[in-house]
C-alpha cells in the first residue's frame, strides 16, 4: 500500500506558508489520516446496520445510531435509501484512499483564490481537481473539548470531497450549509440531507 505522502499531493502557493507561519504538510497529512480513519469507521457502522437481517431491524439499528439520525434523518428508510448510503460511504472511504491533490493559498495576494473573498472559506472545491485551502483551514479548525484539530480538518476535507471528485450524489448545500440548518434538513428532507456535504461533515465528526 502506498506510504501517506503517496497519496496525496500538496501545493503551497507563494505567500501561503509566510502568512501561516509554518510548513502545512504534517497538519494535512494528519488530517487526511484522520478523514481515512473516519470513512472506515462510517463503512464498518453503516455494514453493520445494513447486515441486520429483516428491513425493519435495520430501521431499529439506523434510528438506534445517533450519527446516523441526526445527520441524515430516521424518515424514508427504504431498502433502496440504505442501500445508496452504503455505497455512498464505501465510495467516499475508497476516495480517500487514492490520491488527494491539496492547494493551500496566503490570505490576500495574487495567489490567494477565493480565500480573500468577503466570506472567506476554510476550504474550497472548483471544477479542477484538487481542494483549495484558505488560511481559515488553521485559524476556524482547532481544537475544541470535543474534536481535535486533526477532526476538524479531516471532516472539513470529507465535505469538500462530497461536492466533487467523482462522489455520486455530491450536491451543493440546499441551503443547509451550517450544523443547525443541516441537522434541521435531516428532519425535514433526509434525502438531501444524505447528499448534502454539510451534514456529511458533521456526521464524520461522529466517526
Amino acid at each position: 500500500m502506498p506510504g501517506p505522502h503517496e497519496m496525496r499531493t500538496i501545493r503551497v502557493k507563494p505567500g501561503a506558508k509566510e502568512a501561516l507561519g509554518f510548513a502545512p504538510h504534517a497538519d494535512i497529512d494528519a488530517a487526511l489520516e484522520r478523514a481515512r480513519e473516519m470513512t472506515r469507521n462510517a463503512q464498518r457502522r453503516m455494514e453493520n446496520i445494513w447486515d441486520q437481517s429483516r428491513m425493519n431491524r435495520r430501521r431499529q439499528a439506523w434510528t438506534a445510531d445517533a450519527a446516523f439520525a441526526t445527520w441524515f434523518g430516521t424518515d424514508a428508510l427504504t431498502k433502496s435509501q440504505m442501500r445508496r448510503m452504503l455505497r455512498r460511504i464505501r465510495r467516499m472511504r475508497r476516495r480517500v484512499h487514492r490520491h488527494v491533490r491539496i492547494v493551500v493559498h496566503p490570505q490576500t495576494g495574487p495567489n490567494s483564490g477565493r480565500c480573500s473573498a468577503a466570506s472567506t472559506p476554510n476550504a474550497y472545491k472548483l471544477v479542477t481537481p484538487g481542494i483549495h485551502l484558505c488560511p481559515n483551514f488553521w485559524a476556524n479548525l482547532g481544537a475544541t473539548a470535543a474534536f481535535t484539530q486533526a477532526d476538524r480538518q479531516a471532516a472539513v476535507l470529507i465535505h469538500e470531497l462530497r461536492h466533487r471528485g467523482g462522489i455520486p450524489g455530491s450536491m451543493w448545500h440546499f441551503g443547509a450549509a451550517q450544523p443547525g440548518p443541516a441537522q434541521a434538513l435531516a428532519a425535514s428532507n433526509p434525502r438531501r440531507a444524505r447528499r448534502n456535504p454539510e451534514n456529511w461533515e458533521n456526521f464524520m465528526l461522529q466517526m
